[in-house]
C-alpha cells in the first residue's frame, strides 16, 4: 500500500474512534414514555343506589383515579350537567363531593363525568335515589 493510502486509512479509523467516544459520553440514553389513553375511573360512594331520603339536601360523594392530572369532573343529574369542579383530587376517597340543597320530591338518576388534562373522558355508572 502507498504511504498516502495508509495515512488516509489511519485518519479514517481515528475519526471513527473519536466519533464513538463522543457519542458514548454525550449522555444519550434510552427512555420509556408512557402515554395515557384511558379516561378517568370513578367510584360512586354516596348516595347509595336505589336509596331514599326524607330531606332535600344531598351530598354526592365519589373518588376518581387516572394516570394523568384531572381537568374537571361534573355531576350529572337526570342526564344533564348540574355542577362542574376543576379542583378534584385523584385517589382521595370521600374527599370529592358535590352538594345540592332543596331538591324537590322525586326520583333522580346521577353519575359523574371526568376529563383528564389529555382530553380523555370517563363516565361513571349511573345510580338512582329518591327524595320522599
Amino acid at each position: 500500500m502507498k504511504k498516502i493510502d495508509l495515512l488516509l486509512l489511519l485518519g479514517l479509523v481515528i475519526s471513527i474512534f473519536h466519533l464513538g467516544i463522543a457519542n458514548s459520553q454525550s449522555g444519550v440514553g434510552v427512555g420509556i414514555q408512557i402515554r395515557d389513553t384511558f379516561g378517568p375511573r370513578m367510584g360512586l360512594m354516596h348516595p347509595l343506589n336505589n336509596s331514599g331520603y326524607f330531606h332535600e339536601n344531598v351530598s354526592f360523594q365519589f373518588n376518581v383515579s387516572d394516570a394523568s392530572d384531572l381537568h374537571n369532573c361534573s355531576l350529572i343529574i337526570n342526564n344533564k350537567i348540574n355542577q362542574t369542579n376543576n379542583s378534584i383530587l385523584i385517589k382521595a376517597p370521600g374527599v370529592n363531593s358535590f352538594s345540592m340543597d332543596n331538591m324537590s320530591i322525586g326520583r333522580y338518576n346521577w353519575g359523574i363525568n371526568c376529563t383528564d388534562n389529555l382530553g380523555n373522558n370517563g363516565t361513571s355508572p349511573e345510580r338512582s335515589f329518591n327524595i320522599n
